[in-house]
Formats: structure tokens, C-alpha cells, sequence
């Protein structure tokens, strides 16, 4: 045998242990969501913020194997061991095979109990009704910004945001260069990661300086604005206080709502407002 093949046998042999050492600790991170089930059988579902924590995972990576393919199957096995820590029954506003299905698919896992139901008003509430733990909701389009009738459904709930994912449009369904956020929405506030984002929606009087003064309230305690978009409201669908043609605006700050900055300042701008609400707190 030669030099170069004996190498490459005994290359493949190195494959084939580290296979095997991989599926025994994968095996091994199955035994242990298993085991927090048990320990958590008598809790209230709360989904654990993965995101934030399997991006810090991939970029511990030395570059061997490139981020995008260790994204995806870490992403596999935390769906996976997620269906067994927490079985859940999880709905999703779409079609079986379509995009909200994958983006259900990518948070909970293949095995989980996914059921789709007609629009994001009936997903959120079968979660209300606690007829489901969770709802996969669209929140934002990379072409046309934030999903107006998932906000206003979100403000006549006492739901949360609670994670963030995000899903291609597959052909069919629209433009497949599109992509679609989706929130999943549950009634429990998620915990804090570290690498949180806070959504908020509000509305100002309409006076001069009235939309300053609250944004100035997150610049001065160094709250960074990721987002702000206005959203038209017709009273109905907020509060009776809000007149015809009023624009609510959808915001994203960086931080948990349970962080001291965030705190002070969302004190501040219920009295700026006449309207104001957090819509949930989740990892990026």
C-alpha cells in the first residue's frame, strides 16, 4: 500500500471515530433534555431564548467548517432536543409546507406538534384560549417592513414575543429572494439573554415635538433605537382613546424590558403617550 493511501485510510478511520464520538454526544444532549422535562413536567411551557445562545456557539468556531453549515446543524439539534425538553403543541399562521411551517419547523423541531390554523388572529388565539403553548406569527418582510395586522393583533392580546425567526418565502408563495420574520408568541415573558431586543408600540399626541420627546428618553439613558415604524390604527383595534386615522409606531430597542435603562425610560414615556404597550422581549 502506499504512502498516500495508507494516509487517507487512516484519515477515514479518524472520520469514523469522531463520528461515533459525535452521535454518542448528541445522544447524550437527548438524555439530558429528557431529564429536564421530567424536572420541569409541573411548570407553566417557556420557551428557552436558543437563538442568542447558538449564535455565541457558532462563533466560538475556528473556521474549519464554514458558520453558515454549523448554524444550520446546531440549529438542527437544538430543534430536535427542544421537541424533547418541552412537547408543546405549537400553531402557526399558514399552510402545511409553507413558510410559516419551516420557520415552526426550525424553532421547534420536526418531531414537534405543529398545527396550522388561518391567519395570525386565530393563531393568537388558540395560544390565549391555552388551547396552544405557541404561535408562529409573521412579524416583518424584508420587502415591506413590518406586517401591520400581526402588530395590531398583538396589541389586543396580553401575549408576548418571546423569540424571533426567520424563514425564506418559498416559490409559490411570493418573491423567493424575499425572507419573512416570524415571532413566536406565547403567554409567559421570555428570560433574559444578554442579547435581547425589546418591541414596544405607542402613540403620541399630535402636538409639536410630541415623537422627540419620547425618543429622547431612550437616547438619554444610551438605549440604542434599532427600529421605528409608523403603523395606522383605527380606534377599534387599540383603545377608544385613539382617534381615526391615528398612527401608532412599532419600535425595537436594543435590551431586555427588565433592564434598569429600559425600565426608567418606558416610565417616562407612559406619561408621554396615550398609548403604550410592550409587545415582548427576545433574543436576536
Amino acid at each position: 500500500m502506499s504512502d498516500r493511501k495508507r494516509a487517507s485510510v487512516e484519515l477515514l478511520q479518524q472520520v469514523a471515530k469522531l463520528d461515533a464520538q459525535i452521535l454518542s454526544a448528541i445522544e447524550h444532549r437527548a438524555r439530558i433534555s429528557r431529564k429536564l422535562r421530567e424536572l420541569r413536567a409541573d411548570d407553566a411551557p417557556q420557551l428557552r431564548s436558543d437563538p442568542g445562545a447558538l449564535h455565541e456557539l457558532v462563533a466560538r468556531g475556528h473556521g474549519d467548517m464554514p458558520a453558515e453549515s454549523l448554524e444550520a446543524i446546531f440549529r438542527e439539534i437544538f430543534a430536535a432536543c427542544l421537541a424533547l425538553e418541552l412537547p408543546v403543541k405549537v400553531v402557526y399562521a399558514g399552510v402545511d409546507g409553507g413558510a410559516a411551517h419551516e420557520a415552526a419547523r426550525a424553532r421547534f423541531g420536526k418531531t414537534a406538534d405543529l398545527t396550522a390554523v388561518e391567519g395570525t388572529a386565530a393563531a393568537l388565539e388558540e395560544v390565549a384560549r391555552r388551547r396552544a403553548e405557541f404561535a408562529v406569527v409573521p412579524i416583518e418582510t424584508k420587502r415591506e417592513g413590518i406586517v401591520q395586522p400581526t402588530i395590531l393583533a398583538l396589541v389586543a392580546t396580553d401575549l408576548k414575543i418571546v423569540s424571533a425567526v426567520e424563514s425564506p418565502i418559498r416559490p409559490g408563495e411570493g418573491d423567493a429572494s424575499d425572507r419573512v420574520r416570524y415571532a413566536i408568541v406565547g403567554t409567559r415573558p421570555s428570560s433574559r439573554t444578554g442579547e435581547d431586543v425589546t418591541a414596544l408600540v405607542f402613540h403620541v399626541a399630535d402636538t409639536p415635538g410630541a415623537l422627540l420627546d419620547v425618543l429622547r428618553q431612550f437616547a438619554e439613558r444610551g438605549v440604542n433605537l434599532l427600529r421605528i415604524q409608523s403603523q395606522p390604527a383605527e380606534p377599534l383595534q387599540v383603545t377608544s382613546s385613539v382617534s381615526a386615522w391615528t398612527y401608532l409606531f412599532f419600535v425595537e430597542v436594543a435590551g431586555h424590558t427588565t433592564d434598569r435603562p429600559l425600565v426608567t425610560a418606558f416610565e417616562e414615556v407612559k406619561r408621554l403617550t396615550k398609548f403604550f404597550k410592550v409587545l415582548g422581549s427576545y433574543s436576536v
